[in-house]
């Protein structure tokens, strides 16, 4: 994981987030066609705005690529349970968004 975080102003706070995710044993799996410990490459950005003592909004804007492990394991799921033949694809990404608000009054939060 490697984080970067600035504050452009007083009020704002934002940052990249890097994850590169490994599977501890491949054995785990127990399964002989997934051979690599690639898991998953992920980059977030976030921000944090604080508009007032009591009002808070942040967002997260996520997006990661499976890698070779992954996709060999989706591959061996699809060998098991889905119709004879099926491929997994060549499209496999994943993206997500989230927004918070937090909102304190009288001592507490959210």
């Amino acid at each position: 994981m490697a984080h970067l975080k600035f504050s452009p102003l007083d009020t704002v706070e934002a940052g990249l987030i890097y994850y590169n995710f490994h599977f501890d044993q491949t054995a785990q799996f127990k399964k002989p066609i997934i051979t690599s410990k690639n898991a998953a490459q992920e980059v977030d950005f976030y921000s944090v705005w604080s508009a007032t003592e009591w009002l808070t909004l942040s967002g997260v804007v996520g997006f990661a690529v499976p890698g070779t492990g992954l996709k060999q394991a989706a591959q061996t799921f699809v060998i098991a349970n889905g119709p004879v033949g099926r491929g997994v694809g060549r499209t496999m990404t994943l993206a997500e968004g989230l927004s918070r608000s937090n909102i304190s009054a009288a001592g507490s939060v959210e």
